[in-house]
Formats: C-alpha cells, structure tokens, sequence
C-alpha cells in the first residue's frame, strides 16, 4: 500500500479486497497522488473515480443527517460525544472529504440522557433497527431516505471503556459546525477507541484478522502532532491494551509505513501475533480454517 503496483497485479482482485474493506477511496485517491496512476488500467481507474464520486455524495449526506440529529439533541439540551467514523466526517472541510466508506455514524450519551434521547429520536421518525441493540447501545436509528442509520451509545463497547478511566473521557474538545455542538475525542482517546474497537470489540486480536478499514484511520492519528504519547505510553502498561497497540502498529509500518518509535519496542508476544496476522493475510483459507478451529476450542473448554 506504500510503493509502486507490481505490474502483474490482478486489479479486479485488488478493487474486490478494497470494496470489502470499505477502501476503495483510500485506494483511489493514494493512486492518484502518486506517479503509478499512469500504470493502472484506465478501466480500473474509471471505476475507482464513478466509486469516489459516490462515496463523496454519500459522506456528504450521512453528515447532513447526523447534525440534524445532533441539532435536535442540541435543542434538548444535549451535547453528544461523536466517536469513529462521525469524528472524520466532522472534522473534514467537507464531509466528503472522509475517504473511508462508512456503514453508519456514531455518537455517544450519557445514561442518564437516554430517556431525552430516544424521545428526540422519535421526534425526528427514526425507528431502530432489528438486533442492533447492545449492553452499551440501544441500537441504530434510520428512516426511509437515509443512506445510513446513526448508532446510539450510552457507554463505549465493554472491551473498550475497561482501560478509560472518567478523566479519560475527559480528552475531548467542544466543537461547532453547521450550527450544531458537539464533543469530539483528541487524537490519542480517538486512537485509543479504534484499536479497542477492532481488536477487543471486534476480536480482532483473538482472530488475528485485520480490518484495513480501522487501521487506515488508526494510521492518521499516529500521524496527528496533536496525540498525546505519553497518555498512550501509560495506557500500554495495561496487558491486553499493550498487545493490542502493539500488534496495531506492527501492522501499521508493514502496510502503511508508519513509524511508531515514540513508544517502546513491541513485546515479542505481539511480534508473534503479528506474524500470525501476516500469514492469515496471505493465507487467508488456512486462516478461516485456524479460525474455526480456534473457536471450536474455545467453545469446549467454556462448556
């Protein structure tokens, strides 16, 4: 993802993985900021543009109707916490700026807001969808029009609100846009949420999967000369956080080239867990098959 395209690359299949991955902007546009634009099969290049330009409208649409939801939390007298996907669209000069394709917006609460909440949502003809309720969400909120549904939180995901203390939810800075308020994470909270939410919420570090997706965005924050790294230094002392963080950013340099020396060299348990990952992403058959495995082993000794 950092050098030149192997010219017997199979583009169908590349695109293919990038649509999974919901990259298929991030690829566009790093092609066309580089000089290998020129060696990609003008229709694959076509394709990545008609996709762009979707993503881009989409973007602008999902931010449209979150800050009416976020407008109308404001005029009762809330000021939600947006977290992941929506703190992109936020902070962009144009929410279509957001180059990664998101399947929702999240904000979060306080619980003892839900009441007011739901009364809003209500109020705006959103109805939540089937089986997306969770211990901390009641779930996502969509009405017909909308591209994508806005995820309600009371708390953060267990996997992740475990390492955050109060003062922690602390890092946040108040912000205004399109004339509705809002708290938005610093980079290292941010960061600290979208390595908690892919490898323990998504169980990412138990299934030595990579989601591109998180890791893209994981990356920007690393490169953010705002993030705080001596708060993310201390927060690696916590075991399983560490590991997380660690395999993370093995992955970040071997597939995006991003550096992380600010923080002490990864244990050799996350080099190993880093290896796994590698050989499931070349492996990816053997990898399901080690998967199922795992979890059947996991089941048995649960049982």
């Amino acid at each position: 993802m950092t050098g030149p395209p192997d010219p017997e690359l199979d583009w169908m299949e590349i695109v293919a993985t990038a649509n999974e991955e919901f990259c298929t902007s991030i690829l566009y546009r790093r092609l066309m900021r580089s000089e290998h634009a020129v060696s990609v099969d003008p229709d694959v290049l076509n394709f990545l543009a008609e996709l762009e330009r979707a993503n881009r409208e989409r973007n602008r649409r999902l931010w449209t109707f979150l800050s009416e939801v976020v407008g109308a939390l404001n005029s009762a007298g809330l000021t939600p916490l947006l977290i992941k996907g929506a703190v992109d669209l936020a902070r962009q000069p144009d929410p279509g700026d957001a180059a990664r394709i998101l399947v929702d917006t999240d904000l979060l609460i306080a619980p003892q807001d839900l009441a007011v909440a739901l009364h809003v949502l209500q109020g705006l003809r959103l109805k939540p969808l089937e089986h997306t309720a969770h211990v901390h969400s009641p779930g996502s909120f969509w009405r017909p029009g909308e591209v994508g549904p806005v995820d309600l939180h009371t708390a953060l995901p267990p996997g992740v609100a475990s390492f955050l203390s109060p003062d922690d939810m602390c890092r946040v800075t108040l912000q205004e846009r399109d004339s509705v308020r809002f708290y938005a994470p610093n980079a290292d909270l941010h960061a600290l949420i979208m390595i908690g939410h892919e490898m323990l919420h998504d169980r990412g570090l138990l299934s030595g999967w990579t989601q591109l997706k998180y890791l893209v965005d994981l990356a920007d924050q690393f490169t953010d000369p705002s993030l705080d790294w001596n708060w993310l230094a201390a927060k690696r002392q916590m075991r399983v956080f560490g590991l997380a963080l660690d395999v993370q950013r093995l992955m970040a340099e071997r597939l995006l080239g991003i550096r992380t020396d600010r923080l002490a060299r990864p244990t050799m348990r996350a080099q190993l867990l880093h290896r796994r990952r590698v050989l499931k992403l070349r492996w990816t058959v053997l990898g399901q098959i080690e998967w199922r495995i795992l979890r059947y082993c996991l089941r048995q000794s649960n049982m």
